[in-house]
Formats: C-alpha cells, sequence, structure tokens
C-alpha cells in the first residue's frame, strides 16, 4: 500500500506539472510568434541596406560628436544616438513590417490563457493547439463542455464589427478540428471568440451570440465560463484531456524538428537577460578575487576553468532548458575570456 502511494504521488506531480505546461503563457502565442519571427527576417532582408545605411550614419555621427562635442557630454550624446538609431531601425521594422498587429494578438492570447488558468473546478485549459497551416488558440476542457477558444484584438472594434462573420466560420471550423482531436463523436465542441480591446466595454457590454458562436468580451470571460450548465462528467473530461495532450505531444515534437523549440515569450527573454548579466557578474567576480594571491593570475586561471568545467557540466545535465543554456553559455565565454587574458599577463610577468 505505501509503494502504490509512493508511486502514485509522482505521477500527480506529473501530471500536474504536465497541465501547467499546457496552460503556460509560453504557449499562448506560438503561432503568432513564429510568424513575428519569419516577418522579422524577411523585413530585415528586405531592408538590409538601409539598416548598413543608418548604421555607418550613426557611426560618422558619433565620431563628428566625439571630435567637436564638449568632452565630458560626448559619451552621454553618443550612447543616446546609437540607442536611438537602433530604437529607429526596430520602429520602422513594427511599423512597415506587419509586426505591431501580431504582437498585440500575442497579448491578448496571453490575457486570455491568464483568465483560464484561474479557472477552478475541474477545468482544464491547453494553449496552442496546432492543426495543420493553423492553430486553435485554446482549449478547454471541464464540466460546463468542451470550447474551442479564438483570441482576437482590435484597437477599433467599431470597425472591426464587420468582420465578426469570417471570425465566426473560423471559429467554427477549429472547433470541428478540436472535436476530431478530441475523438469525440457525439459531443459538440463548442466555438467561442475572446474579444480583447481599448474601446471593447464600449461596443460589447456583453456577451454576443452570432450563428452558433459566442462572441465574449475578455472582461466578462470567467463569468460566462462559469455560468455554463454542468453537462460533462469528470471521467470524460480526463479521457478528453488525454486524447488531447497525446496529440499535442505528437504535433509538438514536428514542430521542434521542422521549426525549432517554441518561442521565447517577452518576460522570459527579460529574465533570460537579468541572469545572464548576474552570470556573467558572478563568473568576473569569482575568476578576479583570487588574482593578487601568490603565484599572482594563476589562482585566477584555475577558478576560470573551474568555471568553465561546472558549467559544462551544468549544461550537459539540463541541456533542454533554454535559460541553462544561454546561462552556461555566458559564464563559459566570460571565464575563458579572463582565464586566457589573465594567462598571458601572468605569462609575460614570469617570462618577463
Amino acid at each position: 500500500m505505501a509503494k502504490a502511494m509512493e508511486t502514485a504521488i509522482p505521477v500527480r506531480l506529473r501530471e500536474h506539472h504536465r497541465r501547467a505546461q499546457l496552460a503556460s503563457d509560453r504557449r499562448a502565442g506560438t503561432h503568432s510568434r513564429r510568424e513575428v519571427r519569419a516577418l522579422q527576417r524577411r523585413w530585415m532582408r528586405r531592408h538590409w541596406i538601409q539598416i548598413v545605411l543608418v548604421a555607418v550614419l550613426a557611426i560618422v555621427m558619433a565620431g563628428f560628436i566625439n571630435v567637436f562635442v564638449w568632452q565630458p557630454a560626448a559619451p552621454y550624446a553618443i550612447g543616446a544616438l546609437l540607442a536611438s538609431a537602433a530604437w529607429w531601425v526596430y520602429t520602422m521594422m513594427l511599423e512597415t513590417g506587419g509586426i505591431a498587429p501580431k504582437r498585440s494578438g500575442i497579448t491578448a492570447e496571453e490575457w486570455t490563457a491568464d483568465e483560464l488558468r484561474k479557472l477552478r473546478k475541474g477545468w482544464s485549459v491547453v494553449n496552442h493547439v496546432m492543426l495543420v497551416n493553423s492553430d486553435v488558440d485554446h482549449v478547454l476542457l471541464g464540466p460546463g463542455g468542451f470550447l474551442a477558444v479564438e483570441t482576437k484584438f482590435r484597437s477599433d472594434w467599431g470597425n472591426g464589427m464587420q468582420n465578426l462573420e469570417s471570425m465566426a466560420r473560423i471559429a467554427h471550423n477549429s472547433a470541428h478540428d478540436v472535436a476530431s482531436r478530441l475523438r469525440l463523436k457525439t459531443r459538440r465542441v463548442q466555438p467561442l471568440v475572446v474579444m480583447w480591446g481599448p474601446d471593447i466595454r464600449t461596443h460589447f457590454p456583453e456577451i454576443l451570440g452570432l450563428d452558433g458562436v459566442a462572441f465574449c468580451p475578455g472582461y466578462l470571460l470567467r463569468e460566462h465560463v462559469r455560468t455554463l450548465p454542468a453537462q460533462v462528467e469528470p471521467a470524460e473530461v480526463q479521457t478528453a484531456f488525454k486524447y488531447l495532450d497525446g496529440y499535442v505531444k505528437r504535433r509538438d515534437e514536428g514542430e521542434v524538428q521542422t521549426s525549432g523549440p517554441l518561442p521565447r515569450t517577452g518576460s522570459q527573454v527579460t529574465n533570460d537577460l537579468f541572469a545572464v548579466m548576474a552570470a556573467v557578474v558572478a563568473s568576473s567576480l569569482a575568476v578576479l578575487a583570487p588574482a593578487a594571491l601568490p603565484p599572482a593570475g594563476l589562482w585566477s586561471v584555475a577558478a576560470a576553468a573551474g568555471g568553465v568545467i561546472a558549467a559544462a557540466l551544468v549544461r550537459r545535465r539540463w541541456s533542454e532548458g533554454p535559460r541553462v543554456r544561454v546561462v552556461t553559455t555566458a559564464v563559459i565565454t566570460t571565464c575563458s575570456g579572463l582565464g586566457a587574458l589573465l594567462s598571458v599577463v601572468a605569462g609575460i610577468q614570469f617570462f618577463g
């Protein structure tokens, strides 16, 4: 009995971890993030000459500033110039590359995912269910039924209302595709469109039904789901989740092979940068701290070698973690560079 309980606890932990993965923000907006990457590469290939010209102009202007501007203020002016040039290129890419609407859509999908995660009492959410050439933003399984959820963001829903019929058709197709993945024969998957935007309360003070599709403002999403009448037994929900989880695993593996790992979210990239900065500072201090100990520099070289070995072992053990990869790369690069520099300095002192 005790062994059975010990086995059951890790199984539950794995199930809980898997459900948290499927409902995470990292999955929300995955398809749009891939499209953004493709748009960015396309824009840079198309406008690389302009990018080079901006870079050259910024360097020339930085040279003039360094020569003619008051020296105490010159570094600040050069820094502002270079930052402004990079920001100008980035802004032009967003505005002229069709990227800005995609980024708004990604943010809206994360908002929807956050609302759905707050549901309890038997509800499970799976973000980003990839089909053939498109994806279903979210699939919701629970006592109130099975829902295929599409997220839409519009800056002006007054002009966007004319597109509701096309949105309804897409939602119906998504629901039909999800039903086949859940292997449902008798039960229907309900299509749901979640709407976000600055004027959403003005144009949609309540839920709108159109062609069998519920158009729900984001701020009413949880209330709408909670008021759905209970119609599905927990065992049926669990079975449907099992089928969907199996399909998503297979589809994710195919995506990774053809398109690479799931794109990182903005918050994850920011956290990665902070982690890399901390790793660089910590490894630099660890290498430089014993530099003055006799024999001068050799202990630092040994510390650098130890840092490289430790980072390589950590990377080998947890190589699947994206943050582990970038942090260990930072540690290996920092320790290798400082170790090589201190080796040269120690050699000059020893033979000089």
